[in-house]
């Protein structure tokens, strides 16, 4: 009886020590433990008695299991604080790490502003040292139409600075150069006329030339290129249009507001003697700065201003129209007043330079024909000679056949008539 409760105390002394090594292990290798546990689990269900033989040896042999044991648990927890450690450092270094990118953004930002500002400031100066510009512009049919720099020296590279503008037509951007370079159509430019008028050159600026001719053309050409002459054929409305050119050349561009043109709003009366008809002009009005050019009206005339910068070899032309004007209204082969254009330059040192242009007029044409008569009997009657007017009677006759005539007749006229 001693003898099986001392064995049986060995057994259970021995299944101890044999669980130790698990619990140790559990903080080690959970898998281990997890797998030895299995194990035990799987004995157990199966009914099978644990037997240890040479409980000594097991002894021995789990103290060195032991002992490992804890050298694993202590390696471990050494490469666990080694981890800690790393992972303080990692966490230190990410810090470090987002403060230094937070820097590396901060300066990658300020160099992008640089480069933008650096940019801005290149594409300024371009724009300023651009030598080949060019501006198209239509309104109801009339254009205006310059040309800069390197643009204002020839025909094709005025056309290929126009043909730029893939909004305009090929055969606009011919018509265009050929206005460009066709100084007028032969007609001499103005050279200050006016005594009183500033020299046309100064300070390294030189105005070359203004010219002015009618686009509209004679009804019956009367030879003389600066009188127009109109022959209405219907009570229509009058249109006729014109236009100017002018070029500039030197050494200094001009600043907005530098150049100026000034030509008069209307130059036709009416019967009343009235300013007659409305001007259009292919610029946008003061104050904006949509086109090279803008206008406003200073009494009777008509002020265009440059509103950008503008190169010093600058060629262009603008066409105007006088329109809402009715025969009628127009007194019969009056001379209008005349148009001429003013173009005034101010310098880079702040003198002017300035010259007019040649001088245009225009006459219309106003009548009211007789285009046919005819007449015919409308009645045949005897009558008295009381019914006869005495200067038509004839001395002792007291009788008369009387015959009433119709007359009809009809006239085309383009103005008031009685």
């Amino acid at each position: 009886m001693k003898t099986r409760r001392i064995t049986s105390l060995i057994i259970t002394a021995l299944m101890i020590i044999q669980m130790m090594p698990f619990n140790l292990m559990t903080a080690v290798a959970v898998d281990d433990v997890n797998e030895k546990t299995e194990v035990a689990e799987e004995v157990e269900q199966a009914g099978q008695p644990i037997v240890v033989d040479e409980p000594e040896t097991d002894e021995k042999a789990e103290a060195p299991e032991q002992e490992k044991s804890e050298d694993t648990g202590d390696v471990k927890a050494k490469e666990g604080a080694k981890d800690t450690e790393e992972n303080k450092k990692e966490v230190s270094g990410g810090k470090k790490s987002l403060a230094s990118t937070d820097e590396d953004s901060k300066k990658e930002d300020e160099e992008e502003a640089e480069e933008e500002k650096s940019e801005e400031e290149s594409s300024e100066t371009d724009e300023e040292d651009q030598d080949d510009d060019a501006e198209y512009i239509k309104k109801n049919g009339n254009e205006a139409v310059d040309v800069q720099g390197d643009a204002a020296e020839s025909r094709s590279m005025a056309r290929k600075t126009l043909l730029s503008d893939t909004s305009i037509k090929l055969n606009a951007v011919d018509k265009a150069v050929k206005e460009l370079f066709d100084d007028g159509d032969g007609v001499e430019p103005g050279d200050g006329t006016n005594p009183n008028d500033p020299p046309r050159q100064g300070d390294g600026s030189n105005i070359e030339a203004i010219t002015a001719k009618w686009i509209t053309p004679d009804s019956v050409d009367n030879n003389d290129p600066a009188l127009l002459y109109r022959k209405p054929e219907r009570l229509e409305e009058q249109k006729v249009r014109l236009q100017i050119n002018y070029a500039l050349s030197g050494e200094h561009k001009y600043e907005p507001g530098d150049v100026t043109i000034t030509i008069p709003a209307t130059i036709f009366k009416n019967r009343n003697g009235k300013d007659y008809g409305k001007i259009i002009i292919p610029y946008p009005e003061d104050p904006s700065k949509k086109g090279d050019f803008n206008w406003k009206q200073v009494g009777d005339k008509i002020v265009l201003t440059n509103t950008k910068r503008m190169s010093a070899a600058t060629k262009g032309y603008i066409q105007f129209e006088f329109d809402s004007m009715y025969p009628q209204e127009l007194v019969d082969m009056e001379t209008s007043a005349p148009f001429d254009a003013y173009i005034e330059v101010t310098t880079h040192l702040g003198n002017v330079i300035a010259l007019r242009s040649n001088q245009l007029t225009a006459q219309f044409d106003t009548e009211a024909i007789v285009t046919s008569v005819d007449k015919h009997s409308q009645s045949v009657t005897r009558v008295g000679a009381a019914q006869i007017p005495e200067n038509q009677r004839i001395e002792g006759e007291n009788e008369y056949i009387r015959v009433t005539w119709y007359v009809r007749g009809t006239t085309k006229a383009n103005t008031y008539y009685t």
